[in-house]
């Protein structure tokens, strides 16, 4: 039973929630712990930590959003995972601008809950090895190329639970010049974000002597529509070519569409980089 040490703490004031998912978690071999609000979950968080929080919106005396607020200011809890259960669709940006790390809208399957516990118990391990890392050779800078503002946030709020110093660069015309201020130990860069000059960007910073060698990684955002729509197909292709032309022209590798367990396992994989 490869999750019996690890324990999952779930929390919801509906005991048939709790019991289902109870039933679900152990099956998987996790040890569960439960509570019916926020305030009876931080009475057992005193006496253990377990490896991931599941939390409902909606409890009465203490409600989910003032549970995470009391879980994030406390350094003993703050670095625990949660996953959010709520039939409020509404409220996930809320929760993930504050940096919850998954979010649920009831009612949801047995295995899209196992499959979102999961990814986020593996990130949760590399991230653990990034702070590792990080211990060892000192805080990295990672600087963030980009116009996707959800995504970059997304990014910021993944940095720096990994230990790492966030830069943000929009896009604008003095890129490089801003680039070589912050001098970042890696770079995150939108190839979509300069569709003609994404090529000279990446050429002008391998020119500079502190960036021959330093990872510089492309990303792109979703190409929204049907894709057998020739018009969403020709975008599709167009994303691809930038990518390549991103790699031809020096970017260290390229993560295609964005996804956070992407870009954790890309960065675990390239932070360890050490110049000569």
């Amino acid at each position: 039973m490869e999750n019996q040490a690890r324990v999952i703490l779930v929390v919801d004031d509906d005991l048939i929630i709790i019991e289902g998912t109870r039933n679900i978690l152990e099956r998987r071999g996790f040890r569960v712990l439960t509570a019916q609000n926020g305030q009876a979950a931080l009475h057992i968080l005193k006496a253990q930590k377990p490896d991931l929080i599941l939390t409902d919106v909606l409890m009465p005396v203490m409600d989910g959003f003032s549970f995470y607020k009391e879980l994030k200011k406390n350094p003993a809890t703050a670095d625990i995972p949660v996953l959010v259960m709520t039939a409020r669709g509404p409220m996930e940006d809320t929760f993930k601008v504050a940096g919850a790390d998954g979010f649920m809208t009831k009612p949801f399957s047995p295995v899209n809950l196992t499959v979102e516990i999961d990814q986020i118990l593996s990130i949760q391990g590399a991230r653990q090895d990034i702070q590792k890392e990080n211990k060892q050779s000192g805080m990295r800078t990672v600087l963030l190329v980009g116009t996707q503002q959800k995504i970059l946030n997304e990014m910021v709020v993944q940095l720096k639970k990994s230990g790492c110093e966030a830069a943000v660069v929009y896009q604008n015309k003095d890129i490089v010049p801003r680039v070589l201020k912050f001098l970042p130990d890696m770079i995150f860069m939108d190839v979509q974000l300069e569709k003609e000059q994404i090529a000279g960007i990446v050429q002008l910073l391998r020119q500079q002597p502190k960036f021959i060698k330093r990872p510089i990684i492309g990303y792109s955002y979703c190409v929204e529509g049907d894709s057998d729509n020739p018009e969403v197909r020709r975008k599709m292709l167009e994303v691809q070519n930038l990518g390549e032309l991103f790699l031809q022209a020096g970017g260290t590798d390229y993560m295609g569409r964005f996804e956070l367990s992407k870009f954790i396992d890309v960065l675990k994989q390239y932070l360890s980089y050490k110049e000569d």
